[in-house]
């Protein structure tokens, strides 16, 4: 811990993403790739905004989260963010929907649904990350998993999702 704040949480990344091993892994390949990586974002993981029902009153700092660099978590104005994946940030149709979905889940008590369609579409951006390389080298989906970790153990250790729910979301992170 950091502070009050568990590790995996939003005020945890924000006080340690700078002195994190695995955030400057994550760094040195993308800029290997060419993306910018001068300025870093906490992700919350689901999206903020997508807190209904029994979980709007989480406390902001509190909320699973994860670090971003910041032109993979808000785009330029006009630059698409790719394929295969929704992404909450923004106004577009497609984060519309997407944060529709995961509020329906979160207002009907399913932390465990947000979250795992989340942990699906931050592996995508993982993907579109990585597969803008030059080299032609295929995208790497795993490349956010030690970090997305901690935010899915801490949604355990809130008794958020259940054992099993836990070993799911870890399956798919290290399964693929």
């Amino acid at each position: 811990m950091s502070g009050s704040y568990p590790h995996g949480s939003y005020g945890w990344w924000k006080a340690n993403y700078a002195f994190d091993a695995e955030y400057a892994k994550v760094c040195q390949v993308l800029a290997g790739m060419g993306w910018d990586v001068s300025y870093t974002e906490i992700d919350h993981f689901p999206p903020d905004s997508t807190y209904a029902g029994g979980f709007a009153n989480v406390a902001y700092e509190m909320k699973p989260a994860f670090p971003l660099i910041y032109p993979l978590h808000q785009p330029k104005s006009g630059q698409s963010y790719g394929g295969g994946y929704a992404t909450s940030s923004k106004s577009s149709n497609l984060a519309k929907e997407y944060r529709s979905i995961l509020t329906g889940s979160m207002q009907g008590g399913d932390f465990f649904a947000a979250m795992k369609q989340d942990l699906i579409d931050k592996m995508n951006l993982a993907l579109h990350a990585t597969s803008s390389n030059k080299s032609g080298t295929a995208g790497q989906r795993t490349l956010f998993n030690n970090l997305l970790r901690p935010a899915v153990d801490l949604a355990r250790q809130n008794g958020w999702i259940s054992e099993m729910q836990h070993f799911e979301l870890l399956s798919l992170l290290y399964n693929g």
